[in-house]
């Protein structure tokens, strides 16, 4: 009984201190409120802090192309909830709290809410913090898309095909077939069938699949990174044997998931090392299956393919549907429809033939077609003994109905580059200048609009393609056959990649007008090779070390007509010996090469219209360049080593219309009289790609008044992306702004005024800029049609609608400002932006306007 007695004394005095300590504790939510908001408010602040280092992190890993993982994304949603219930908390409660009585608030109860509320969300911050702190910071690499989500062409459905298919299909399904080959003609549409094969079974038959195309020379490290990315792999590996031994891991991997793998080796010309490419030569037991396509059966069987599947030229009724569908509507002409199907039959079947045939003819008249009927006729009395030359022959047939010569000139320009190759359009451009092929050849900037204008035209045509790699185009490995074999033919020029090639040439070097050298561990640079006639020569190397490829003193003495000479990679003696021939050149390129003395360029080659020494590593541009009074491009982007410009070399080019001038750290302070001469320069010039530290540099009043495209970069030295990546010319006008106070460059004219002319505005570290309009345009950046600002942490708003924009004007922004041409606004890192602007605007009219706020703090 006593012991009862004192159990329940001992539990009442328990409840009592419990009741005592609620009592105390609901007691401090009424009196010390006030304590407790404090409170919060410096646990709201350490909470931002930690947001935004995680943030950052987020936004860094992100740029690399990284999967964040979902507990960071959970917890930064979370903190963003908080921060949202803490702002109507602010606004609704603590607001009205600070109303009554000037926080002197008699009401006990509304204190007592306010301490307890405030009390909770405290108790959810520091929750959150200590999850926060917790989170690691490890992210992954983003799984490769589906192979088949990446093929956006259309395929036509034919019944052959179909049964290709399927019939492919059971193959798949026997795990005794590991190698299978695809093979037929160049033309005849493997490639094309392999893509669609690949839509059907991945994710079906396959847990993933990759392709690599393998082309005539296999280079082993791009067929493995090919496969690498499709496996979500980043090789590490410098050598072939390492990088294969880390394909052969990855795909154990998947082998020990029991997950299957499909590998795809496209065009496919000779025996392949599989062990290079990290294939084991012991077949996997389940888990891998090779498929490979090829023009010739042997191939397949030296690859060891345990069956191999042909695929034959389409029959007549699928042939007929076909070209229908690519020619059009012209077809069903009564007068045109009869001579439609013949051209159709004479097409032999073949998809590529068909595909370009039919649009060369593609709105024709009648008597285009019958011409075209009659030269297909006339092909199979010809010399042609097989069907790889019957084909030929009839691709050869679209070039009748291309648009104009210039039409063909681009193409003979564009199989001047090895196969595969992403063939730079700015080459073709400038090529074509120096050969004065095309229209407006005199004036650079038509020049290229014209080239744009006809590779668009050649693409539809489906005598080029487009480049994974931008402002590139490709060329398919059969039309590209054939425009070799006409050029050879007509114009005797020539890609030489071999000795066989090499010799061709020396027997008909007497007529050879152009040439291109694929330098190799074969071929060598030989001084008897003349080519008297010569207008074009391409030297490129692929050999990894330029010091094992020089140039040959005397190898371009006999070539007296060359007019274009592209060097690439190669090392040049610090001789002068070698221009003394080349007089008549108009355009000279020097890229990624070792270069000694370059004074002789203006000395003897005087008719020069593009110099290029981009990538080179000249380390003065003497003063005989300032002699090329015709030079209207020239390009030093990427020239590192350049720290000197003699006087009075930019005052003589009087011609000067494109100027590259992308450098590294050049010292601009040890080159004043450059500066002078800049500004003398600046009315001419129509295109400027130029990088800069400071824009203090240069002369206050310097103006480009009369650019119609420009890519100015004013950003500190930073080895890791330090400014715009440009692909191309036709990409838009650019300003960056990198690290600088607004204040450095406000007074400068050239930035100023090339900013009201940008449609790229990229502001990145800006000091004490508040707001974009109205500090950096009274007009209202009428242009710009991307704005990126990001960490400007003095930026207030975009637009300041209370400062008139044009002084002495009672007009403000919300009736002057009009971005009628802005599709993207970048935020990121601005924490005192307060909003797009700082009142409410209702005339500014912003069309398609896509928005991106990375972190926005309030």
């Amino acid at each position: 009984m006593d012991f009862c007695t004192e159990l329940s004394k001992g539990a009442l005095s328990k409840f009592g201190e419990l009741g005592v300590e609620y009592i105390l504790k609901q007691f401090k939510y009424m009196i010390q409120h006030k304590k407790i908001i404090a409170n919060l408010d410096k646990e709201l602040e350490t909470l931002k802090a930690l947001k935004q280092t995680l943030q950052g992190w987020v936004d860094v890993e992100s740029m690399k192309g990284n999967e964040i993982p979902p507990n960071m994304s959970k917890w930064l949603s979370n903190e963003a909830e908080i921060e949202a219930a803490l702002q109507n908390f602010y606004e609704n409660e603590v607001k009205k709290h600070k109303k009554c009585f000037w926080g002197q608030c008699t009401d006990l109860t509304f204190n007592y809410s306010l301490g307890k509320q405030a009390t909770k969300k405290a108790e959810d911050i520091t929750r959150l913090k200590e999850e926060g702190n917790k989170l690691p910071l490890i992210s992954y690499r983003k799984a490769a898309p589906s192979l088949g989500s990446t093929f956006t062409e259309d395929y036509k459905s034919l019944e052959s095909r179909n049964k290709i298919i399927i019939g492919f299909i059971d193959k798949l399904k026997d795990d005794k077939l590991k190698r299978i080959g695809i093979c037929g003609m160049g033309g005849v549409g493997k490639t094309t069938l392999v893509r669609e094969l690949i839509k059907t079974v991945e994710h079906k038959l396959f847990d993933k699949v990759v392709m690599a195309v393998v082309s005539q020379s296999p280079d082993y490290e791009k067929i493995q990174r090919q496969i690498a990315d499709g496996l979500g792999l980043e090789l590490k590996g410098q050598s072939v044997v390492g990088r294969g031994w880390e394909i052969l891991q990855r795909l154990k991997e998947f082998e020990d998931k029991k997950a299957k793998v499909l590998i795809v080796l496209d065009d496919v010309w000779k025996e392949l090392n599989f062990e290079w490419i990290g294939l084991s030569s012991q077949d996997h037991q389940n888990c891998i299956k090779i498929l490979f396509t090829s023009r010739d059966e042997k191939v397949c069987q030296k690859n060891r393919s345990q069956e191999n599947v042909h695929v034959s030229v389409l029959l007549e009724d699928e042939a007929w549907s076909l070209f229908r569908e690519m020619a059009g509507d012209v077809v069903n002409k009564p007068d045109i429809n009869p001579i439609a199907r013949e051209v159709a039959k004479e097409c032999g079947g073949l998809p590529l033939a068909i595909a370009t045939i039919a649009r060369a003819l593609d709105n024709e008249e009648k008597i285009a077609w019958e011409v075209a009927l009659q030269q297909l006729r006339d092909c199979q009395s010809s010399s042609f003994s097989d069907m790889q030359e019957c084909v030929y022959s009839r691709i050869e047939l679209s070039f009748s109905f291309l648009g104009s010569v210039e039409h063909k000139s681009c193409l003979f320009l564009c199989g001047l580059f090895p196969e595969d190759f992403d063939i730079p359009i700015e080459s073709l451009v400038r090529h074509g200048v120096g050969l004065g092929l095309f229209k407006a050849a005199d004036n650079v900037r038509k020049a290229r609009n014209h080239i744009d204008y006809l590779v668009k035209s050649l693409k539809k045509c489906f005598l080029l393609l487009d480049s994974d790699r931008p402002a590139c185009v490709k060329m398919h490995d059969v039309v590209r056959d054939v425009v070799l074999k006409i050029h050879f033919r007509e114009e005797l020029g020539i890609l030489v990649q071999s000795n066989t090639e090499l010799n061709e040439v020396k027997q008909k070097q007497e007529k050879c007008l152009r040439l291109s050298l694929i330098l190799n561990e074969e071929i060598e640079l030989e001084s008897d090779l003349e080519c008297p006639t010569l207008e074009i020569l391409q030297v490129q190397s692929q050999r990894e070390n330029r010091d094992k490829t020089l140039w040959s003193e005397n190898f371009i003495c006999g070539m007296t007509k060359l007019k274009v000479l592209y060097i690439q990679n190669v090392c040049i003696p610090k001789t002068p010996s070698h221009f003394h021939a080349s007089v008549n050149l108009h355009t000279l390129q020097l890229e990624g090469c070792d270069v000694g003395d370059i004074s002789i360029i203006g000395k003897e080659v005087m008719k020069l219209q593009i110099l290029s020494f981009a990538y080179s590593n000249i380390e003065e541009l003497p003063a005989e360049i300032g002699n090329l009074r015709f030079l209207k491009l020239l390009d030093l982007t990427g020239c590192d080593y350049l720290n000197f410009i003699s006087a009075n070399v930019f005052a003589r080019l009087s011609r000067l219309e494109e100027l590259y001038f992308v450098i590294k750290n050049f010292p601009w302070l040890l080159n004043k009289e450059f500066l002078k001469e800049l500004k003398n320069l600046s009315p001419q010039l129509k295109v400027l790609e130029i990088k800069v530290r400071k824009v203090e540099i240069f002369p206050n009043d310097l103006i480009f008044k009369n650019l119609e495209k420009f890519w100015v970069y004013v950003v500190s030295y930073n080895p890791y992306n330090p400014y715009y990546n440009r692909h191309g010319y036709l990409d838009s006008n650019v300003i960056q702004i990198r690290d600088l106070d607004y204040n450095s460059f406000k007074s400068s004219m050239m930035t100023m005024e090339l900013i009201k002319k940008c449609e790229i505005l990229i502001l990145e570290n800006v000091k004490n800029l508040k707001n974009v309009i109205s500090e950096l345009d009274d007009r209202g950046l009428q242009c710009v049609k991307d704005l990126r600002l990001h960490s400007c942490f003095d930026l207030e708003c975009v637009i300041d609608c209370n400062i008139p924009l044009i002084p002495n004007h009672h007009e403000t922004a919300k009736t002057v400002i009009k971005f009628s041409n802005l599709k993207k606004l970048e935020l990121k890192f601005l924490p005192k932006l307060i909003g797009f602007s700082n009142t409410p605007i209702h005339h500014v009219s912003i069309l398609f306007l896509v928005v991106i706020i990375h972190v926005i703090i309030f």
